[in-house]
C-alpha cells in the first residue's frame, strides 16, 4: 500500500483555484490533507512510521467549492514534513500539537532513524512552510484590493471522539465576529450536524496570525469528524483510511448546500460587505 508521494512526483507544493476570480471575498486553506514527502524524508523513515491522522481526502471532499467561486489553497505537502498551522519557533518537539516540524507520529511513536540535522529543519521551513504562508498572504492581500474585509476559512478534520460533528474556531472570538460564526454553525445545524463552538478546537496557527474579528481579515477554523465524510466507524493509527462512498458523498452534498447558503448570504449582503465600487 502507498503510504506517501515524493515530492519531486507532485507538481508543486501549494495548489490555488480561482486565484484571480473576486465575487466573493473568502480564502479557503487546506493545509493538512497534503501527502507529499521529501526522497530524503522517505529515506530517513523507520520502517513501521505510519503517517497516521491527516486531514484526509478533504480537497476530494470540497471538490464543489472551485466551481462555486471561492479562492480555495490546497497544500500538497504533508503535515509530517512540516506543518504550516504552526508557528515557526515551534521548532522540532515531542508534542506534535505544537510541533513545527514533528519527531514524532500523533500517536506518540518515534518516526525517524536518525535526528534531523539543523540544515534538514532550515530547508524545510524555507521550501514548504515560508511558500505556503506567502501563498496565503499573497491571496489574502489580494481579495483586500476587491473588498473592505476578507474572510479565511480553514479546513480540517479529526478522528477523536466528541460528541459534536463539527467544531468551529474563532480563537474565542478573537479571530471571526461573533455574527458570522453563528450563521455559520446555524447552517451546519440545519444541516444535521451537531456543532462545537472552540471546544476543543479553537484555531491553529493559520487562524490566530491572519484572523482579527475587528480587522480587514478574519478568520475561522473548522473542524469536520472523521465518521461525517469518510466512514462511520473508528479510524485509528491508519494511513489512506478506507472510504465508504455513501458517507463522503452525503457528506459532500450537506455540505454543498452549506457553502450555497453562506454564498447566497455573501452576494445579497446580508453578512459580509459589499465589494469596493
Amino acid at each position: 500500500m502507498v503510504l506517501y508521494r515524493i515530492m519531486s512526483d507532485c507538481e508543486s507544493s501549494v495548489s490555488v483555484w480561482n486565484r484571480e476570480r473576486h465575487e466573493l471575498p473568502f480564502v479557503i486553506s487546506i493545509p493538512h490533507s497534503g501527502v507529499c514527502i521529501t526522497d530524503g524524508m522517505a529515506q530517513n523513515l523507520k520502517s513501521d512510521a505510519i503517517l497516521a491522522n491527516m486531514d484526509w481526502y478533504l480537497p476530494e471532499l470540497y471538490d464543489f467549492l472551485a466551481d462555486m467561486g471561492f479562492t480555495v489553497m490546497v497544500n500538497r505537502v504533508s503535515r509530517y514534513v512540516i506543518d504550516p498551522n504552526r508557528e515557526l519557533a515551534g521548532g522540532k518537539q515531542a508534542d506534535y500539537t505544537k510541533a513545527l516540524i514533528y519527531e514524532k507520529t500523533t500517536f506518540g511513536r518515534d518516526l525517524y532513524q536518525r535526528a534531523l540535522s539543523e540544515g534538514e529543519v532550515q530547508e524545510r521551513i524555507d521550501r514548504f512552510y515560508k511558500a505556503y504562508h506567502q501563498t496565503l498572504q499573497d491571496l489574502i492581500a489580494e481579495k483586500q484590493k476587491y473588498f473592505d474585509r476578507v474572510y479565511l476559512l480553514d479546513l480540517h478534520s479529526f478522528g477523536k471522539e466528541l460528541e459534536a460533528d463539527v467544531v468551529l474556531g474563532n480563537n474565542d472570538g478573537g479571530s471571526m465576529n461573533e455574527r458570522l460564526l453563528l450563521r455559520i454553525g446555524a447552517l451546519f445545524s440545519a444541516n444535521q450536524y451537531s456543532v462545537a463552538l472552540n471546544r476543543p478546537f479553537r484555531g491553529g496557527h493559520i487562524v490566530r496570525h491572519y484572523g482579527c474579528a475587528n480587522g480587514r481579515c478574519e478568520a475561522l477554523q473548522i473542524e469536520l469528524a472523521y465518521r461525517a465524510y469518510i466512514a462511520k466507524r473508528n479510524i485509528g493509527e491508519e494511513a489512506f483510511p478506507r472510504i465508504d462512498s455513501g458517507t463522503m458523498q452525503d457528506g459532500r452534498e450537506r455540505l454543498r448546500r452549506i457553502f450555497e447558503a453562506l454564498k447566497r448570504d455573501i452576494l445579497t449582503g446580508a453578512l459580509v460587505p459589499e465589494a469596493k465600487k
